[in-house]
């Protein structure tokens, strides 16, 4: 009831912690999409007052959802002690997502409170400022109309510095003036750029005209109080020296005009027009510097040309005279006339100079400012326009190969790509759009720069590209959809580089290797996927293991998984062939396409949870190049028996055992249910390919099957034909031949089995896998690594009895083995030896060498035993080329039978004259065997001579056996005895 109480409190927590996860996720999707869609900083005072307090209520909220995101990391850390580890995982990641995600919410509103608050500031000070200036205007135009009020009582040509203290005040206006500068410039620059982010045209026209109110004055301001003091600091001496300062002026306006047409042209980028922007500002920076200077002397020689007489028509021609005749002694009338002259030239010439310097330097700003203008709304267009193509190539991007699809997929994404076509077309006009912004600016006479050239090819070209590959995919989805099942492209994406899949004429594929040398590029080509190599190279790993059984199994268990077969249900493969029309065709032919069809139908009804993490073109690949290897190994015909096909996917497939061996019988039993020798022949000869290609097949009888197949019907009584009861009877005695599959069967179970024991070699607890319980130490165990690479321990011994444990262990099963372990205290040596135990049903078996490793043979491999695998295997592959040829879908009732085929060829390739037809393996193997029965007699005849000292030794021991038989005797009373008490 506890445990009960537990698990109920752990599934409301864990319901709570869904609810407040949810919660959590729909309130944070809901702020991101606020903050996302909240605008720019505003410009203005009210703008920014109502986003201040929107953002004020988006901090609150911040603050208040705080709690329950404390509460759900609570709620894992109270989960930890009772879920597994996976699952406190997955629980912690995603609790940390949904922080990380907070995280980034509250620091982006944190960022943008404080942009708001800089803009209210600098909004702020900016109004601040621009009013404190306009007072000081004011006082400054106050005082400057008292002092030019008193400067009426004194003519233009007075000395006035002898009026005490005017002077002063006079520099002193001026100083203030000048200390004011840097202000107004500071202000005219802040208000232009908040002149250029105002949305509100009411906000804009009030601030420009407040703008252009107070430039005036403080223009006014200067030019009146440099009149002032150049007038009341001027002296009779004063318009030579106005005439010197016209000149220098001229000279300074001319240089000024020289530079600003020296000024390079406009940039093509906003980047280059901001700049030249800044150069030209600080060029009218200068001229605005000048500007009081200038207009003071144009307004100081126009009163002094004004109180002067005006020249008569010939006063140039007088003047002309005057300068050619006469250079000596002139008057002061005429000195004074001169003057009034060259000042009146001066005059003109400077006044026409500055206008047309000013025009020219407004003109050019007028013009950058369109410029930039249009280059913004260009840049503006092509990001637009960028990120529009950048959503339609991810969304090209993520098509998935036209491989993938099976015939039905192809209509329906054939219609995505039409809607995807409708819904990009109206980026032709966003890019018409782009390209009539680059011409209206090419029309102003200004050239696009290289970056935005390219940017703007990059754009077309990206465009065009998108169209082409719309059109080609539609083009390949038709194609595909009139003829989908011809083609095996989709098995080329797995192939990595390198390497590269290609097909041959018969439809078989194979793998050519580019390497590129220092010279040339040479190309080599391969049956097996590369992937399929090294799955077979790292086999090797297992060659450690003792028992060739556990060996096997662990191998077909690595292939198993690396063919994802583990994967597909047994009943759903038994849909795949009965949807491809396979029932009841398995002495037939299939090929190459129709093998793949099959499989894809097969991987994809995949419907455990890793089915989604499967790389389901390259499982096909593999099976495709597993079931080759097993049936159709050195000729590559393209062709296997139905039969072998499918017995090569079901053994490794996902199924109960027994239910596995009643298909398999299936597969071979006729409308009665029934099967005979050569039906039961046919099968095995297609199961031991397994252990063959593994390189383990003489562990486990060769690929002799006739001792199989004679102890199978002998199991069934031997009678002609056998039912299914007889056949899963034989195979639950696990034969010899077939025994590594059991075995599989059991090493999948013992996977993620725990045993509450201790290794006592490794020490490893608890113990998972195989558990190895000695049944003849008092607790000993092993684990499956110690067992299978013959660990030993102090006191056990190799030849102690052992109790193997797939699952974890019962009571009643420890009790059982502590009453074995007992008896076999009493039992000696010669009794384990006497009555030795096999793990499986022995068979009848012919000498074909030791026992094989994979990927290469042990030391120990006998030439002779390979010789006759190979010529087994190429009879084989003849066999498969005689019916490729003939292509007759007959049952082998009603053609020749395909051992007396390959008694045909054995006979032929060993010259002899076909005199008879063998009807069974045994035959086959016998004609195989004729070439090497002088080298067994003599192998033979070396045992013999090898034998001969020991049978001395066997003399000397009878008499010691006798002595310790009536030892034996006594030793089994007691244990008689000790069993009876």
């Amino acid at each position: 009831m506890q445990r009960k109480r537990q698990m109920e409190g752990v599934l409301v927590d864990r319901r709570s912690f869904e609810d407040r996860k949810r919660d959590l996720e729909t309130w944070l999707d809901r702020t991101e999409a606020k903050v996302e869609r909240m605008p720019p900083v505003g410009q203005t005072l009210d703008v920014l007052e109502i986003q201040v307090k929107e953002q004020k209520v988006l901090q609150n909220e911040l603050h208040q959802w705080k709690p329950a995101l404390e509460s759900l990391s609570r709620l894992v850390d109270k989960l930890t002690n009772d879920i597994s580890q996976d699952e406190m995982s997955r629980l912690r990641d995603m609790t940390s997502l949904i922080y990380q995600r907070y995280a980034e919410i509250s620091s982006r509103i944190q960022a943008r409170s404080k942009a708001l608050q800089r803009a209210l500031n600098s909004l702020q000070q900016l109004d601040k400022a621009l009013d404190r200036f306009l007072a000081w205007l004011s006082e400054a135009e106050s005082t400057f109309e008292i002092l030019e009020s008193e400067s009426e009582k004194y003519g233009p040509r007075e000395e006035m510095q002898r009026v005490k203290g005017w002077p002063e005040h006079i520099r002193e206006l001026q100083r203030e003036i000048d200390s004011q500068r840097d202000l107004h410039l500071t202000l005219n620059e802040r208000s232009g750029q908040l002149l250029q982010s105002l949305e509100s045209q009411d906000d804009a026209l009030l601030l420009r005209r407040k703008l252009e109110e107070m430039n005036q004055r403080w223009n006014v301001l200067r030019l009146k109080t440099a009149s002032l003091r150049n007038r009341l600091e001027s002296s009779a001496e004063q318009w030579n020296q106005l005439l010197l300062s016209l000149r220098e002026l001229t000279e300074w306006v001319i240089k000024k005009e020289t530079e600003l047409a020296a000024q390079p042209a406009l940039g093509g980028d906003v980047t280059s027009i901001l700049k030249q922007q800044d150069e030209h500002r600080a060029f009218r920076r200068q001229l605005d510097d000048k500007r009081p200077v200038i207009e003071n002397s144009l307004l100081t020689g126009r009163q002094y040309v004004a109180k002067e007489p005006p020249l008569s028509d010939t006063s140039d021609s007088e003047a002309k005279d005057y300068e050619t005749e006469s250079r000596g002694y002139r008057s002061a009338e005429e000195q004074a006339r001169e003057i009034t002259r060259s000042i009146r030239r001066e005059l003109k010439k400077l006044s026409d100079k500055w206008n047309a310097l000013l025009a020219h330097s407004e003109q050019r700003h007028k013009w950058m400012d369109d410029v930039l203008t249009k280059m913004q709304i260009l840049q503006r267009t092509m990001e637009e326009m960028n990120s529009r193509l950048q959503a339609a190539e991810a969304t090209r991007a993520r098509w998935p190969p036209i491989s993938e699809f099976v015939l039905d997929q192809i209509q329906g994404h054939l219609d995505e790509i039409r809607d995807f076509k409708e819904r990009v077309t109206p980026l032709q006009r966003y890019l018409e759009d782009v390209n009539e912004a680059a011409g209206r600016i090419t029309g102003c006479n200004v050239l696009l720069s290289h970056a935005n050239l390219n940017r703007l090819e990059e754009l077309n070209t990206r465009w065009r590209l998108l169209l082409l590959a719309i059109e080609d995919r539609r083009k390949q989805l038709e194609s595909a959809l009139t003829d989908q099942s011809t083609t095996q492209q989709f098995l080329n994406a797995p192939v990595e580089e390198p390497w590269e899949r290609a097909v041959s004429g018969n439809k078989v594929p194979y793998y050519i290797n580019f390497s590129l040398s220092s010279s040339h590029l040479s190309e080599t080509t391969h049956w097996d996927h590369p992937k399929m190599v090294e799955l077979m190279e790292s086999l090797a790993e297992y060659n450690n293991v003792r028992y060739s059984a556990y060996r096997t199994a662990m191998k077909l268990r690595t292939v198993q998984k690396q063919l994802c077969l583990d994967l597909l249900n047994l009943n759903n493969l038994i849909n795949a062939f009965d949807q491809h029309g396979l029932r009841a065709q398995n002495d037939k032919l299939i090929s190459i396409t129709e093998m793949i069809t099959c499989l894809t139908t097969m991987y994809e009804g995949m419907s455990s949870e890793p089915a989604s993490l499967v790389n389901k073109p390259l499982s096909i690949d593999l099976c495709l190049n597993w079931l080759l290897n097993l049936f159709d190994t050195s000729t590559r015909t393209g062709f296997i028996r139905i039969l072998s096909f499918k017995v090569g996917i079901v053994l490794l497939c996902q199924g109960a055992l027994e239910d596995t061996f009643r298909y398999l019988f299936r597969l071979i039993a006729d409308v009665n249910g029934l099967a005979d020798e050569r039906k039961l022949g046919l099968l095995l000869h297609d199961c031991v390919q397994i252990p063959r290609l593994l390189g383990e097949v003489a562990a486990f009888g060769g690929s002799n099957i006739e001792p199989s197949v004679r102890s199978c019907f002998e199991k069934g009584g031997n009678n002609k034909e056998i039912q299914v009861t007889h056949f899963i009877s034989w195979l639950q005695h696990e034969p010899q031949s077939l025994v590594w599959l059991p075995v599989l069967h059991r090493l999948i179970a013992a996977e993620n089995a725990k045993h509450q024991a201790k290794c006592n070699i490794c020490k490893q607890y608890p113990i998972i896998g195989f558990r190895y319980r000695c049944l003849k130490c008092f607790n000993f165990d092993l684990c499956q690594n110690c067992f299978f690479s013959g660990r030993k321990a102090k006191n056990h011994k190799l030849s102690h009895p052992m109790q193997e444990y797939c699952v974890t262990t019962t009571s009643g099963e420890d009790v059982r083995d502590f009453t074995r372990i007992v008896r076999n205290k009493f039992k000696s040596k010669q009794h384990f030896k006497k009555h030795h135990r096999m793990g499986y049903l022995p068979v009848q078996t012919v000498l074909e060498g030791d026992d094989l490793e994979s990927p290469a043979p042990s030391p120990q491999q006998s030439v002779s035993s390979k010789e006759m695998h190979s010529r087994l295997e190429l009879y084989a592959n003849r066999l498969a080329e005689v019916e490729l040829r003939t292509q007759s879908n007959s049952t082998p009732d009603s053609s020749e039978d395909e051992h007396q085929l390959i008694a045909q060829y054995c006979q032929t390739l060993s010259g002899e004259s076909v005199l008879c037809v063998p009807r069974s393996p045994a035959q086959i193997m016998a004609a195989i065997d004729a070439d090497h029965q002088e080298e067994l007699k003599t192998m033979i005849h070396e045992l013999e001579e090898e034998n001969s000292p020991y049978s001395k030794v066997y003399e000397t021991s009878s008499v010691e056996i006798s002595m310790l038989s009536t030892r034996f005797s006594k030793l089994n009373r007691l244990n008689k005895n000790c069993h009876l008490q």
